[in-house]
């Protein structure tokens, strides 16, 4: 979040959201490896939905106007090494994974699946690049220019093929700009201090700051998990989830860790170059084949 309007309330439920999305995918990845987990966790994840990635595009809507007034030139460029850079990073190292498990298990090579990739998301990590289209779009227009467009983009949205790559598209861009909307009419003058005390509220505001770098390395860090766990003979569902949650909240950590120390470290979330500048670091099968990252979303 940008110095100046960090909100302990914006970092908690930034958090709040990027935890619901370790649970549903901790859900999924179990799902798979013991054929069906607790209804209630489900269920959980099923209520859950309407939220999770809505709150997150709206909590980063709500950003970008005070981006904007630094300079378009400087927004883009913000946004391309802070979006595009992980995306492409993160997206090799998930493209590599897939290849390795095909390689291993005999399966055919998704080629048709990888130049996707550069148009069409369709890995965990879609969600960065939805925000870089979002930031993008926005880079032109003034405050009174998207505030005319969140009318129009909802009718869109609403017009769109039901469950089409641009109706879900316009879904979040509606919510990116009612986000920068509310901020502008009055949320930037609230402050009312942390949302959650106490030592949860301490761990949902760490998500929230650190939210890119628990988000891009999760869903690796739960597959190669779950094998391992498979491997153990454990396959307690409720046992197997917690420990799927877990894992990649404890190599988030690691990873936070490591930035402040390692400009190698910080350049898996970064463009190199904007550490250089000062920018500081921290700132969605069958038996035991989990499903790939590529085929699992928020």
């Amino acid at each position: 979040m940008v110095r100046g309007v960090r909100r302990a309330w914006m970092d908690q439920l930034r958090g709040a959201a990027i935890l619901a999305v370790l649970l549903l995918h901790a859900q999924l990845v179990a799902d798979g490896l013991t054929g069906e987990g607790p209804a209630v966790l489900r269920a959980v994840n099923t209520e859950l939905a309407p939220v999770r990635m809505p709150l997150l595009v709206a909590l980063s809507g709500m950003l970008v106007g005070r981006s904007l007034a630094k300079g378009r030139r400087r927004h883009v460029r913000g946004k391309l090494e802070a979006l595009a850079w992980p995306y492409l990073v993160w997206g090799v190292l998930d493209v590599a994974h897939v290849l390795v498990d095909t390689a291993v298990t005999g399966a055919p090579v998704p080629w048709a699946w990888l130049p996707r990739l550069a148009y069409d998301p369709s890995t965990y990590l879609w969600f960065l690049g939805y925000l870089l289209v979002f930031h993008l779009a926005v880079t032109p227009l003034g405050g009174l220019a998207r505030t005319l467009a969140l009318p129009v983009v909802w009718v869109l949205a609403g017009l769109a093929a039901d469950g089409s790559q641009l109706q879900a598209l316009l879904e979040l861009f509606r919510w990116f700009l009612l986000g920068d909307l509310l901020w502008r009419a009055g949320l930037q003058h609230l402050d009312p201090g942390p949302a959650v005390p106490g030592a949860a509220g301490r761990l949902l505001g760490h998500l929230g700051i650190h939210s890119v770098v628990y988000y891009v390395c999760h869903l690796l860090a739960m597959v190669y998990a779950a094998r391992l766990l498979v491997a153990l003979d454990l396959r307690d569902p409720w046992l197997l989830t917690a420990l799927l949650v877990v894992v990649p909240l404890v190599l988030g950590r690691v990873l936070v860790a490591a930035r402040s120390r390692s400009r190698w470290a910080d350049a898996l979330f970064v463009w190199p170059a904007s550490s250089r500048r000062g920018g500081a670091p921290g700132t969605p099968t069958r038996g035991a084949v989990v499903r790939p990252p590529s085929t699992i979303r928020a």
